[in-house]
């Protein structure tokens, strides 16, 4: 699941085959990237590590598709750390204490995490309550110190650059 980028070293060309004259030491590595799908950048062997046949289905597909049938892609099954082949696999957020916003979530590493909050759901505006919070893999907790039974909150997730 990975493919060749490029020699590094002491090279001249970065042909590949490399053909290189040892006529003193040298110091030459092959650098290889992992195999990721354009849409979303999935890595393939995440793909068949949840049980996708690459070889006879279509990566883009398999990222664009629900298999599950619970409402997400496999794309954002990816980021939320479901499992897209389980629809009993969710990203799951609870209430911990109900007279004040107070909630939890299951984390995953490398991925960053962000609470928002709105008044009014007719408008496209959100407010960010916090941001950029790393994932762990532990549970995370946040807590509105300003809570207001009239807000919405959604929490974000995304990959970590």
């Amino acid at each position: 699941y990975s493919q060749f980028l490029q020699w590094k070293g002491d090279v001249w060309s970065n042909s590949n085959p490399l053909l290189l004259i040892v006529d003193a030491p040298k110091s030459v590595a092959a650098v290889f990237i992992q195999v990721v799908t354009e849409n979303g950048g999935i890595p393939h062997y995440w793909l068949a590590e949840q049980g996708f046949d690459l070889e006879t289905s279509d990566p883009e597909n398999i990222v664009s598709s629900d298999s599950d049938h619970d409402g997400y892609t496999t794309a954002q099954e990816y980021v939320l750390g479901t499992s897209p082949t389980n629809a009993e696999s969710t990203f799951t957020v609870s209430v911990k204490d109900p007279s004040g916003f107070d909630i939890e979530f299951g984390s995953q590493t490398g991925r960053l995490y962000s609470v928002e909050y709105s008044t009014d759901l007719a408008i496209p505006d959100w407010n960010t309550l916090t941001n950029g919070i790393p994932g762990s893999g532990e549970l995370i907790e946040v807590i509105d110190n300003d809570y207001d039974s009239s807000r919405f909150y959604r929490v974000k997730v995304q990959m970590e650059e």
